[in-house]
């Protein structure tokens, strides 16, 4: 029985989502590509270990219409000789690179797209690996399937050495993720990783990252954004995303700073907000409120407000 109200669910979905509006309007009489050109935007930091493995991965995608921009974040010289990896170009991807002298990631991964010329974004940061050659073949695949403006899929943590290779990669974990849920993004990074492929055009309405330095959740505030505005952003349950567990940015992401920038994209002033997320924030609003009076309960804190004393803000 329940395993037939699950099939009886996905079944009614399709016809649910014929009275929906699209957020993105098709022009009339374009036709998107079967094979269209994918600029993969990889900005990373000359400090940091790993670059040279995640473009190792990169060089071995199989799609036919690749290119790669390099964005070389606080290099002190804008001499190619002086680079931290080797970026010679393969006989299957067009390879460019940008010297920047600030260290703002998000920063350089707006500069590579500003340089970029494809259709879609795809993004990596040097933490990462694509195993699979096919993995962008893939991505490509299943975003054009389901009409995806962000698409994301499942990641494997693992410990290895810096230079990826194969037969050191231990996987000690994975997480997949939920897709595109307002509500939830509000409280935990539902949508995916910063290694996301993603239409331009959506990238444009979203108006790219965050050019800042001080936090390392760019990936999750700009999916917020996504979310809100009312784009469409699915994920995959496969993992084609590996990523090397760097223990100095672990105790980054759970800092005050990062929490702060999570929440930013649904309290600034200003904000854009599509209309049929409107509920859904108010749904966040009673759940917030939910899990206050259930700390309430479980610290004892007398819930009668005659009980509480005077009210306080802040």
């Amino acid at each position: 029985d329940t395993a037939r109200k699950w099939v009886d669910l996905h079944a009614s979905l399709p016809n649910q989502a014929k009275h929906e509006q699209p957020i993105r309007q098709a022009q009339e009489g374009s036709r998107e590509s079967i094979f269209p050109v994918v600029s993969v935007c990889f900005a990373y930091n000359v400090r940091e270990k790993g670059a040279a493995a995640t473009l190792a991965s990169l060089k071995q995608q199989d799609y036919p219409h690749l290119e790669i921009i390099l964005a070389e974040c606080g290099s002190e010289d804008s001499s190619p000789s002086n680079s931290s990896i080797d970026s010679n170009g393969s006989d299957d991807h067009e390879l460019r690179r940008i010297f920047r002298r600030g260290r703002e990631i998000g920063a350089g991964r707006n500069a590579a797209v500003r340089e970029s010329k494809g259709e879609y974004l795809f993004f990596v940061d040097d933490h990462t690996l694509l195993l699979a050659p096919n993995a962008i073949s893939v991505f490509v695949q299943v975003a054009q399937r389901v009409d995806a403006d962000i698409l994301t899929s499942a990641i494997s943590f693992f410990l290895g050495s810096s230079n990826g290779s194969s037969q050191n990669l231990l996987e000690h974990s994975r997480r997949p993720f939920l897709g595109g849920d307002a509500a939830t993004g509000a409280f935990v990074n539902c949508f995916g990783s910063t290694n996301a492929l993603v239409r331009r055009d959506a990238f444009e309405t979203i108006g790219g990252f965050s050019n800042e330095a001080v936090s390392t959740l760019d990936d999750w505030e700009l999916l917020s954004k996504a979310a809100l505005m009312g784009l469409r952003i699915e994920t995959m349950p496969e993992v084609f995303i590996w990523h090397r567990e760097d223990q100095d940015q672990e105790s980054m992401v759970h800092s005050l700073v990062n929490a702060v920038r999570s929440a930013r994209p649904y309290t600034i002033p200003g904000r854009k907000v599509a209309p049929a997320i409107e509920q859904t924030l108010h749904k966040v609003l009673q759940f917030g409120q939910g899990l206050k009076f259930e700390r309430d309960a479980n610290t004892g804190t007398p819930l009668s407000r005659g009980e509480q004393g005077p009210a306080v803000t802040g």
